[in-house]
């Protein structure tokens, strides 16, 4: 799915590097920040638990194959689109590169690769298919994790940098890797009901932590 691979790593990309000096020069602690972006999560599981609940599933069949590929994908400067399972899927170029932005943004005040947020987003507003789209945001995590270790590692800013935790990064990583692998082979197989509900699920605990312990509930 290189169309949007290629949009949400052009987009994504400079967003870490503005998310990184607002953290560092404005934010340093991204409490009141977090608070917001868990309102906005909490608002997109919301609508993605609705509309799947409600039966409004993408175009695309329940279930995917192993042999079902994404086709005649293309980018042009107002529209971007694909074909995948005979359904032909189109949104507006400029509007990914927006949202990868924001999210590089995001990505680079609190350390996240990005991918929790523009998933959503992809699948509840822009109505691309689960199956499609999984590898390029995944590659647009990757991305924009290793301009983040880049840009906290190597570009002081007054005078210093922020080094990361390298044993921490590491053992996310390893666990990370295991579940992406269990997870890509697991996914065609799975209906894209149970995927959205999961991914619900998962992205209203996330902003639920950043909500309560905003007011320190916990």
């Amino acid at each position: 799915m290189w169309p949007v691979a290629i949009l949400i790593v052009t987009g994504i990309i400079p967003g870490v590097l503005i998310g990184y000096y607002l953290r560092i020069t404005y934010l340093p602690d991204p409490k009141a920040f977090k608070f917001f972006v868990g309102c906005v999560l909490l608002l997109i599981a919301f609508k993605l638990l609705k509309e799947t609940l409600n039966g409004k599933v993408a175009k695309t069949a329940e279930n995917c194959s192993l042999v079902d590929r994404v086709e005649e994908a293309s980018i042009e400067a107002k529209t971007t689109r694909f074909t995948f399972k005979g359904t032909t899927y189109s949104f507006t170029t400029l509007n990914l590169l927006g949202l990868a932005l924001a999210v590089g943004i995001i990505g680079g005040v609190y350390g996240i690769g990005g991918g929790s947020i523009i998933a959503p987003f992809l699948i509840t507003f822009f109505r691309l298919p689960v199956y499609a789209i999984a590898g390029a945001v995944l590659l647009g995590t990757f991305a924009s994790s290793l301009a983040g270790v880049a840009f906290y590692s190597l570009i002081p800013i007054n005078g210093a940098v922020a080094a990361p935790d390298w044993l921490l990064g590491i053992l996310f990583g390893a666990g990370g890797l295991m579940g992406m692998y269990l997870g890509a082979r697991a996914q065609k197989y799975a209906p894209e009901r149970w995927i959205k509900l999961m991914l619900g699920a998962v992205i209203i605990i996330v902003a639920s932590q950043y909500i309560f312990k905003f007011f320190n509930f916990f």
